[in-house]
């Protein structure tokens, strides 16, 4: 078919003309497709596909029927797309129930764009309304949304809009820092941090609460006034202080950890804290939680209204971290150790070799403190010595004296630091109750004092000398009677402390001496060959059969005055178990004493009075014993000679402790041909402690060798000319059998510290020695020996000394 083409230079374009019949079928079939594929018709579209400029169907439909008759059928087929959508509302249809399906929140923006169109493609705009297709997938969208969203919150009838008043960090501080500030201060206090983060301090002092935003107006904070508690402002001024002690970039994510422990308590009703002990107790229920969320459950919730917190391992750590420090501040004057006590951290995993290893000097320290505190008090109580009464103690000095409300009965440097400062009342000087004149002087000196108005002064000068007759009476009263109740329970505490010491001495572990059983009316002693001593009464199961308990002779002294001590604080009374709280009719032993807590019990008390004091359970004592005696205890003498009976300049001049480097160097001095100490397998004797060169014939290596090399006593044959130890796993497996069987009964069985220092400590540095001279010649032994070292520390011994490990050692040595 023909065509004319006609140019109109005059208007910039060219204009086509097309044969009618043509044009007309084209604009049909194009109509026709787009109604079946229910695709949006658009006239751009249909000109396009026709060949023609746009606008010309519009102009052409002026003129002629045919057009105007196309057009007409497009605005019928576009007016229908955008009442149902056609195809784009299916596919859109399509993508919503899919997300819905996939447990995936619906939104407008993310189904345009999955459907290949905008973001902004389903909103709507102003002055342009929606197609009804749109506004149908819009409500249904909408509607699909609410599953999924939180539901809005109404404010509960009662509750109040709580003001607050952004300050800096500095503000709040000098306002707060000595815990005399207003309720009001603390209600509308409030800081926004250089993250752009707000706290709204003031919403701590409500146990309910909410926050919601209400546009322009930010974020509103409501309170139920009824559940008020004045007790969370010690919370918020320890948050205030622990957060200015951080750095600015930290301060804004520190408070909302800070807030997780508030809602915490909000959450599960748990009661808050009101001095150091209940915040220790707080902070391990706490703790729990963290650890319980980190797993993905969290069964103390019950409020549904606060959704169950979400945070990895890392920041649940550093969440403990924020809350410690907040109640360190709130209660022990910064002091974090009281705060944690034994609670663990969460970020703690599997506990390797290396960390589990004692550290000697802390226990020496702590078995130090323990041991003193037991001998003196029980030597004030059983002496019937009169209060106050003043005790030497690691590292500080300490009085004993009644017990008064808010006062500690054992004072120390470290329990005086808060508004009960016993140093009002006792001179630490001279360690003695001061006169009237004296409290009101110390009193008139404090800065606490200088602040307040003179109508507060007389009151506290006052109170003090209030404090003063209290101390007086109950000193007058506990010195006249010499089994008063102060007195008793002090007993019970000095108990506690030799528990520590016990548990240690004889490697029991918490359970099993905390409850043993007891007959008060025998407490004698049965005696045993050598150097121990055996208890009748003691006893206790272990692998299903009963076992004596024995402890060292040298022990007995002090285990006699516990005794004593015990009878005393019973006052009368009886109780089945060596241990036991409480006095008078309150003696018992229940709840988590006797479940494996008394040495925890124990340690939380003197960690009162000494901060610094380290924790050590029974669990780690009876993996790594160690005795008093021996020489690890790295020069700490005080107990060693107690319990040796010489005085501590005796133990000092006889027994002195020698540095693990010296005495390395000079064992090193007996080996000067440490290539000779290995060799290949050959034809030699084979003995359970490795291979010999020229049995029945011993033969020191040196002139002043340690110990004289005896072919009766394998343990001797380190020392011999003549002993080879082999590269292979076997005889390193007895070497190593042989060492771990010395070193256990070591420890209980040396008869004393030259003992140790002359016999024991030698074959046991040889050994090592030998085995750094095997690894040095074979390299490829050295994984072995740490395998086997491994196996052997698991009891997994060679088969020789495996029977000595189940015999008596004297028998063998």
């Amino acid at each position: 078919m023909t065509k004319t083409v006609r140019r109109a230079s005059n208007r910039g374009f060219i204009t086509v003309l097309y044969d009618h019949a043509e044009l007309q079928a084209s604009f049909e079939s194009t109509l026709e497709a787009l109604r079946n594929n229910g695709e949006e018709p658009m006239k751009i579209k249909l000109e396009k596909a026709a060949g023609v400029t746009n606008g010309y169907l519009q102009a052409t439909a002026k003129k002629h029927f045919w057009a105007q008759k196309i057009l007409t059928e497009y605005k019928s087929l576009r007016r229908e797309w955008e009442d149902n959508g056609g195809a784009e509302y299916k596919r859109m249809k399509k993508i919503l129930n899919e997300m819905v399906k996939n447990g995936e929140k619906p939104g407008l923006s993310v189904i345009g764009e999955k459907a290949g169109r905008s973001s902004v493609y389903l909103l709507p705009r102003e002055k342009r309304q929606l197609y009804p297709w749109k506004m149908k997938l819009f409500e249904e969208i909408r509607e699909a949304q609410k599953v999924f969203d939180k539901p809005v919150l109404e404010i509960p009838k009662g509750y109040v809009c709580l003001s607050h008043q952004c300050q800096s960090l500095n503000t709040l501080v000098k306002e707060m820092e000595f815990g005399d500030a207003e309720i009001t201060s603390y209600k509308n206090a409030a800081v926004k941090f250089i993250n752009g983060k707000e706290v709204h301090f003031g919403s701590w002092l409500y146990q309910r609460w909410f926050r919601f935003s209400e546009g322009t107006k930010g974020v509103l904070t409501y309170v139920d006034p009824s559940s008020f508690d004045i007790q969370r402002t010690f919370l918020v001024r320890g948050a205030i202080l622990a957060l200015n002690a951080t750095t600015e970039k930290s301060q804004g994510m520190r408070a909302k950890d800070i807030e997780k422990y508030i809602n915490w308590l909000n959450r599960t009703g748990n009661m808050t804290p009101k001095n150091a002990k209940e915040a220790e107790e707080s902070y391990r229920g706490f703790s729990l939680y963290l650890h319980q969320v980190v797993k993905g459950h969290d069964p103390r919730r019950k409020n549904q209204t606060i959704d169950i917190d979400h945070f990895g391992r890392k920041h649940a750590g550093k969440i403990q971290a924020s809350v410690c420090l907040m109640l360190a501040e709130a209660f022990t004057n910064g002091n974090a150790g009281k705060i944690q006590g034994m609670t663990g951290y969460v970020e703690g995993g599997w506990q390797n070799e290396d960390e589990a290893v004692i550290d000697i000097g802390a226990l020496g320290d702590a078995l130090s403190y323990y041991y003193q505190f037991f001998e003196q008090v029980t030597n004030f109580l059983l002496e019937h010595k009169p209060y106050p009464c003043a005790i030497k103690l690691l590292e500080h000095d300490a009085i004993l004296v009644p017990q008064i409300p808010a006062y500690p009965q054992i004072m120390t440097p470290f329990n005086g630091t808060n508004r009960f400062d016993w140093r009002i009342y006792f001179d630490p000087d001279v360690l003695d109750l001061r006169n009237e004149a004296g409290v009101k002087a110390v009193v008139m000196r404090s800065e606490v004092y200088q602040r307040k108005s003179p109508a507060k002064q007389a009151l506290m000068l006052n109170g003090a000398a209030d404090t003063l007759n209290t101390f007086c009476a109950a000193i007058l009263k506990a010195n006249s009677d010499y089994s008063h109740n102060t007195r008793l329970s002090l007993g019970v505490l000095a108990m506690q402390a030799y528990f520590m010491v016990m548990m240690d001495i004889t490697g029991l572990n918490d359970v099993t001496l905390a409850t043993m059983p007891w007959s008060d009316e025998n407490d004698l002693f049965e005696e045993d060959n050598g150097d121990s001593v055996k208890l009748r009464n003691i006893k206790h199961r272990a692998g299903g059969k009963v076992v004596e308990f024995s402890i060292q002779r040298k022990f007995k002294p002090s285990f006699i005055t516990f005794l004593k001590l015990r009878r005393y604080v019973l006052d009368g009374n009886s109780c089945d178990t060596l241990y036991f709280t409480g006095t008078g009719k309150n003696i018992k032993l229940t709840g988590s004493y006797q479940n494996g807590g008394f040495g925890v019990r124990a340690y939380k008390e003197f960690q009162r009075y000494y901060p610094d004091l380290n924790y050590f359970g029974s669990r780690k004592l009876r993996r790594f014993k160690k005795q008093w005696i021996m020489k690890e205890t790295n020069g700490r003498t005080y107990l060693a000679a107690k319990l040796l009976q010489h005085t501590e300049s005796i133990s000092q001049s006889n027994y002195p402790a020698q540095p693990k480097g010296e005495s390395q160097k000079m064992m090193a001095n007996y080996f000067d041909y440490q290539h000779s100490l290995t060799m290949e397998v050959d034809d030699s004797e084979m003995i359970s402690s490795g291979a010999c060169k020229n049995h029945k014939q011993p033969e020191a290596q040196v002139e002043k060798a340690p110990i004289k090399p005896d072919c009766n006593k394998k343990m001797t044959c380190l020392f011999c000319k003549h002993y080879r130890l082999m590269p292979i796993k076997q005889e390193i497996h007895k070497v190593l059998s042989m060492k771990y069987v010395i070193k256990e009964f070591s420890k209980l069985h040396a008869w004393s510290q030259v003992h140790f220092d002359t016999v024991t400590e030698p074959i046991l540095d040889r050994i090592e020695l030998l085995l750094e001279a095997l690894k040095i010649k074979y390299p490829e032994t050295s994984g072995i020996i740490e395998d086997l070292r491994k196996e052997v520390d698991k009891q997994n011994l060679t088969s020789y000394w495996q029977g000595v490990h189940e015999r008596n050692w004297e028998a063998v040595w």
